[in-house]
């Protein structure tokens, strides 16, 4: 159930509607309140305040029906602004980014801004009456609030320009991909769930014999991403059945209606019941989430760096920053113990075996596509040497072995790449103080 409300929220957060929603409802309870205050101390309020307002119903109508129309103009606007620079990121950066634009708070809180604003006038406007028929009354509290409505759509307004050309300069978007991979990684690693094999001393002994003869399979309903695993919820089932589960796809992999998404052991332990249970721990969707996937994070910056390295673009010094991004991740995710892909309970028995990220291939997928890219470009690549350095003391012992080799494959290909001597030469330099370097620590 959590993870569904998680999921629910992730959802909601990456929607253009929520937010002006809930403040357009908002906007509507502030109008009951007020529009309440004027009918019970409207007329003492005026008293005091007679030099803010003039009786004239007329007035007040003319003033918030200006507000209303200014306001639905300036909407427009603002949505059309907001989809040209969605198109524009798409193409310079790559439709990966567009998520990260969709769940940018402050471009949803400046249409709920004015949606808010349009409302309320609107409903103000209604309650204006002046004639016989109808009888007298000006909400002048109600009023009051609205020019603070105004106002304050005004400032959003300012902030909202000021917030768009910031939000699609290339250093903004990287350093909002690299703090969500960060809060990701601190999330994901390690996983508290059962306790590793490596954490109890105990050696990973291998399936039961008939594992594979003596077991149901689990298949997926839906096809999509896969967004959530509650990985806490199966342990507890494995627990609970006393059962043996073999975890076929993690966050962010591609799944099939009919396909496999765990193995059930024994046999005679897989309900109808446990296996829905299972499957209720799985959100699949249309589309990848940074929740739980530390790879769709770095796959958009792979994504910007290879688009920048590109003939069509030519900058190496985007390319550069998100590699130094890259490395700001891999050194957090390298200098953490990651989780081991069994799980075992209190009592040392096997529960679970699921697939982790490990550090190398985080590592071959940040750095795979940009080798090939920054093979002809000497400034990349030596940035990136000098990065393998950074990361080399950063990481864990353990995770250092895959560095090294990868750094030499790095500069042969390069290497076979350049002509002048001079090119050759300092990446010969670069290459071999990061080997000294790598070989050192």
């Amino acid at each position: 159930m959590k993870n569904r409300l998680y999921a629910a929220w992730d959802t909601l957060r990456a929607s253009y509607w929520f937010i002006p929603t809930l403040m357009a409802v908002t906007a509507f309870a502030v109008f009951l309140v007020t529009v309440n205050l004027d009918v019970r101390y409207g007329a003492e309020f005026t008293r005091y305040t007679s030099w803010l307002f003039q009786n004239v119903p007329d007035s007040a109508r003319l003033i918030f029906s200006t507000i209303a129309s200014a306001v639905m103009t300036v909407i427009g606007v603002v949505f059309s602004l907001t989809m040209v620079v969605l198109t524009l990121t798409s193409q310079q950066y790559g439709p990966l980014i567009v998520t990260n634009f969709m769940r940018d708070r402050g471009n949803q809180f400046t249409l709920g801004t004015f949606t808010a604003t349009f409302i309320y006038s609107l409903l103000i406007l209604r309650t204006i009456r002046g004639s016989v028929t109808e009888g007298f009354f000006i909400p002048h509290i109600s009023s009051l609030v609205g020019f603070g409505f105004a106002l304050a759509s005004l400032a959003i307004l300012i902030y909202f320009i000021h917030h768009v050309s910031m939000s699609i300069q290339s250093t903004e978007i990287l350093a909002n991909i690299s703090d969500t991979l960060l809060a990701t990684i601190e999330d994901v690693f390690p996983q508290a769930v059962g306790t590793s094999a490596s954490r109890l001393h105990i050696p990973e002994s291998d399936l039961p014999a008939n594992f594979r003869d003596q077991s149901q399979l689990v298949r997926s309903s839906y096809t999509g991403y896969v967004d959530y695993v509650d990985t806490e919820a199966l342990f507890d089932l494995t627990e609970k059945h006393d059962i043996l589960l073999e975890l076929r796809y993690r966050p962010g992999q591609f799944v099939n209606a009919g396909s496999v998404l765990g193995v059930v052991y024994p046999l005679e332990r897989a309900t109808e019941e446990l296996t829905a249970a299972i499957q209720a721990t799985y959100i699949v969707g249309n589309r990848r989430t940074p929740a739980q996937d530390v790879e769709f994070l770095i796959d958009q910056l792979v994504s910007i760096a290879t688009r920048a390295m590109s003939p069509a673009v030519n900058d190496p010094y985007t390319a550069q920053m998100c590699l130094d991004r890259l490395g700001e991740g891999l050194c957090k995710l390298g200098n953490r113990p990651l989780p081991s892909a069994r799980r075992y309970d209190a009592a040392g028995n096997l529960r679970m075996v699921m697939g982790v990220v490990s550090f190398e291939n985080a590592f071959y997928r940040a750095f795979d596509e940009i080798r090939h890219y920054a093979a002809h470009d000497l400034a990349v690549v030596m940035h990136l040497l000098n990065l393998f350095t950074v990361i080399g003391e950063c990481v864990l012992e353990e995770h250092r072995a895959v560095i090294l080799p990868y750094t030499e494959a790095v500069w042969r290909e390069c290497r076979a790449s350049l002509k002048e001597d001079i090119d050759l030469r300092r990446l010969d330099a670069a290459y071999y103080h990061t080997k000294h370097a790598l070989k050192a620590d």
